[in-house]
């Protein structure tokens, strides 16, 4: 990532060549705290959700349902606010209380 730039938001797919989206998202959020990422993944697998909640990310969408929501979400952690669609929802409540 260029050190420069200081991104709002960043969508974030999981499966990447290189560098995988976890990874990615850790490296974004120690250069820039204040960046929200919103993960985009074909996989919504409950260890993804889990582990993306616990490093930072404010959002996990799969990429089925990103296209028709995907203004709001962006809209939403703009406002400080967290955004994991409902089933991936259940997923983060139950890990946080575990």
């Amino acid at each position: 990532m260029e050190r420069n730039l200081r991104p709002d938001v960043v969508l974030m797919d999981i499966a990447m060549p290189v560098l995988n989206g976890i990874q990615a998202t850790r490296q974004i959020l120690t250069a820039n705290p204040e960046a929200k990422v919103i993960i985009l993944s074909a996989h919504g697998d409950d260890e993804y959700v889990e582990y993306a909640a616990k490093i930072g990310a404010v959002g996990f969408l799969k990429k089925q349902s990103a296209a028709e929501i995907l203004t709001k979400v962006i809209h939403k952690v703009l406002k400080c606010r967290r955004f994991f669609s409902p089933a991936m929802a259940k997923i983060t409540l139950r890990s946080s209380s575990l």
